[in-house]
């Protein structure tokens, strides 16, 4: 449907505009009409041929009986040539354009001597000059007609192949880095199930194998809850809800962890609403990250600030730390697959969370410099009253 429509609209505005030639005129519709052919199907020919004949009835009467005869010789040319050597010639590109120009041309021309009543007044220059020149113009446009085509189908192909690989290509970086990183608890939880195994393991030592055991199985289990909160679709389930309650629940949660690390955590009261749509429990989950993320840039302590900022579009919290900074290299690279700024992390808890600010409809910027800590601002759209 779309290759007719196109390749109508392409006949009509061709054939209301006539290219003057040696005190005659001549127009292109016969090139959407073979496009139509070639690049479509017979239905779509016949509806271009309609179409002209339509016009070449209110336009020209004169002209129609010619004009009927002609489009209907020529569609059923095209329609035999298509239905039964297109396919074969389709695949040198070039050739069958060219052979169906050069014989709806010949049948032009044997129509013009069968009907000659039908034909426009003689022209002031050879009749065959111009037709050679015609059959050129339109033998060199169907050229590159489907030269264009070849390239841009070509193009299509290798970006399918290009999507397709670097689809591949993430996926296997995943699953490498999935199983690498799972393989090094359950290698640690293994080797002290061996050393329990033996008898001459004391209770003290029980208890402290036992102890890493779990420490190690807790580590790998956390590697797959991140894999999974990457892999999980983006958040249907919205509600409206404040984000000032979303940043207290998320202070709760990470509260314990910030002060095993000896970080204070300071939020600046919001005097007005933050009404924005989201679902809680990821949203929570988001915020977590990037403040677990501020917490860790600081192994010696320090302060993680939270800061609402006032915005007609947005709600938008800002997290500082004062850890050492970041430069730009690393910001670029934060937020993508297992790229940690730790050596214990994994990367996936900040791909996590732009995956779930970006899916609701926000963005996070980062400013950093070193020595001065960093900034994370989180913008999310407001929710219009």
């Amino acid at each position: 449907m779309l290759v007719a429509a196109a390749n109508v609209v392409t006949a009509l505005f061709c054939a209301a505009h006539p290219i003057p030639l040696g005190g005659d005129s001549f127009d292109l519709r016969l090139i959407p009409f073979l496009l139509s052919f070639i690049y479509g199907s017979p239905l779509s020919g016949v509806a271009v041929a309609a179409a002209v004949l339509i016009y070449q009835y209110v336009a020209g009467p004169s002209q129609f009986i010619f004009m009927a005869a002609a489009y209907g010789f020529l569609t059923l040319i095209c329609w035999v040539v298509s239905a039964k050597a297109g396919k074969t010639l389709f695949a040198t590109r070039y050739f069958y354009p060219v052979l169906l120009t050069c014989l709806c041309f010949g049948a032009l021309s044997g129509l013009s001597f069968a009907l000659p009543r039908h034909l426009p007044a003689p022209s002031h220059s050879p009749i065959w000059l111009n037709f050679a020149f015609v059959l050129a113009l339109h033998i060199a446009l169907m050229l590159l007609i489907a030269l264009i085509h070849t390239h841009i189908r070509a193009n299509e192909v290798l970006t399918r192949k290009l999507i397709r690989s670097e689809k591949l290509n993430v996926l296997s970086e995943l699953a490498a880095a999935v199983a690498h990183e799972i393989r090094n608890p359950m290698t640690v939880a293994r080797g002290f199930m061996q050393l329990l195994s033996r008898s001459e393991v004391g209770e003290e030592k029980k208890r402290t194998y036992t102890q890493m055991v779990i420490e190690e199985i807790d580590r790998a289990e956390k590697i797959i809850t991140d894999y999974l909160s990457f892999a999980r679709p983006q958040a249907v389930h919205v509600e409206p809800l404040d984000l000032r309650d979303a940043v207290h629940k998320a202070m709760q949660l990470i509260g314990p962890y910030a002060a095993a690390r000896g970080v204070e955590l300071h939020s600046a009261a919001a005097q007005t609403p933050m009404p924005l749509l989201a679902d809680e429990d990821r949203l929570v989950q988001g915020l977590v990250n990037v403040c677990k993320h501020g917490i860790d840039a600081m192994p010696e302590g320090g302060s993680l600030r939270l800061k609402f900022v006032s915005d007609p579009n947005f709600v938008v919290l800002e997290v500082s730390d004062e850890g050492a900074g970041m430069s730009e290299e690393v910001i670029s690279r934060l937020g993508t697959p297992f790229y940690a700024m730790d050596t214990e992390g994994t990367g996936l808890s900040m791909m996590v969370a732009y995956r779930i600010v970006e899916s609701l409809g926000g963005h996070v910027d980062v400013r950093s410099a070193r020595g001065k800590g960093s900034t994370f601002t989180i913008s999310l759209p407001r929710q219009r009253p």
